[in-house]
């Protein structure tokens, strides 16, 4: 049944589409030795038959890839990358370091000896969504993996945070809802028992969160990769900071609207690659429940911001403990307890702070999000413990405090 529905999806007309997409990236890649300007590299890159060069004769050893992303951002790569190198179980997976060129000075990576990788620092800048795809169609096209986990280069992760996600992975492959599998990118641990829960996962819309760390099967990737493909063609040969101008917005947002995409999502690679897979029939993904990273980097092509709103939105720390593991998903008997808790602590921040207990449309705003994936506990607790004056209007649209 897994077979019948992801090949279907590349039947007939479309397949014909697919094999003009793949030779309109290919292009002339193919007899290139030495790629000596960006636009020339990057159809070298995103051409399979030639990007393996860029491997220096690194051999695949593992059925799944490890790989960190990073461009330029020194303050930020080295405590993320020391992090992801002090992984538990790193060197039963395969590890790839891809770097963006352009004006990134070269890592030194102190990798584990006992670990197969390789780093490829790129000789000409791609940008982020041409990178992205890039390590996506490197690891199951050309060196085919069975599945991927990748780290976005402004994460510190938890020792065990690989391991969960390669499980969650495991337990996921033969569930044509889930699309992908995440860490979540909020802090909630105020609201739940995570002595309990720590090793638990949601299964929620697979529109919900950030994918800063997230694993994929290889045969969603087969299963999207004609979306993919098609946003690619149209960023390939964009810098870095021209995303999101006029005309290229434009031709992102003509394509969202043929598709019923909607159009006020951003027009980043990692929203294309969600819907896409929603698309596919792909509705769900697989959460964890606590947070294994801590975030670092509030300035991107895609997410801009301060300092001090991004870390009151989003926090400053992880889950610091073990790991129950193997991960299990969250049961109907879980989530009344989670609920029960919830409801609990909300009424202790209440009472700490306001002197009163919330009113039910607030507990039942809290618990509702919390069980739905898409409650921010870092900014219920800021809503509560600020004054009046200087409360949001998310505070009450969304939390009604």
């Amino acid at each position: 049944m897994c077979t019948w529905k992801l090949s279907a999806r590349l039947s007939g007309v479309k397949v014909c589409g697919l094999i003009l997409v793949i030779l309109a990236l290919h292009g002339t890649a193919d007899v290139m030795e030495s790629p000596n300007n960006r636009n020339a590299y990057v159809d070298f890159v995103l051409n399979p038959n030639s990007s393996a060069s860029v491997l220096q004769g690194f051999k695949k050893r593992s059925t799944t890839a490890v790989v960190y992303i990073c461009f330029n951002r020194t303050a930020l790569i080295e405590p993320a990358l020391e992090s992801v190198l002090r992984s538990e179980d790193l060197h039963k997976f395969d590890f790839i370091i891809s770097q963006d060129g352009g004006s990134a000075a070269p890592l030194n990576p102190k990798v584990p000896n006992n670990t197969n990788y390789v780093y490829i620092h790129h000789k000409e800048n791609l940008n982020t969504g041409i990178q992205d795809f890039f390590v996506k169609q490197l690891a199951f096209e050309v060196l085919g993996y069975e599945s991927l986990i990748v780290i976005e280069e402004d994460v510190v992760i938890h020792p065990q945070a690989i391991q969960m996600l390669k499980f969650m992975l495991d337990m996921s492959i033969d569930d044509l809802e889930i699309g992908l599998v995440s860490i979540i990118d909020v802090d909630n641990s105020f609201f739940i028992d995570m002595g309990r829960y720590n090793s638990s996962v949601h299964r929620v819309a697979i529109t919900e969160g950030h994918l800063w760390m997230y694993g994929i099967h290889a045969t969603r990737y087969r299963a999207v990769r004609e979306h993919l493909l098609e946003y690619t063609g149209i960023i390939r040969h964009e810098d870095f900071e021209s995303l999101h101008k006029d005309t290229v917005a434009a031709r992102i947002r003509a394509m969202h609207k043929r598709k019923g995409i909607p159009l006020n999502i951003a027009l980043s690679q990692d929203g294309n690659l969600i819907f896409s897979l929603r698309l596919e029939g792909f509705d769900r993904r697989l959460n964890t429940v606590a947070r294994f990273y801590r975030p670092l980097g509030y300035w991107g092509v895609h997410f801009r911001d301060d300092k001090e709103s991004f870390f009151g939105r989003f926090g400053t720390e992880m889950f610091g403990g073990r790991v129950q593991l193997p991960p299990k998903e969250t049961t109907c008997e879980d989530m009344v307890d989670m609920a029960e808790t919830c409801r609990a602590r909300l009424d202790e921040l209440f009472m700490r702070h306001l002197g009163r207990h919330p009113d039910e449309k607030a507990r039942n705003f809290a618990v509702s999000r919390l069980l739905g994936g898409n409650m921010n506990g870092v900014v219920l607790t800021s809503c509560v413990t600020r004054t009046a004056k200087r409360r949001t209007p998310e505070c009450r649209e969304m939390y009604w405090v």
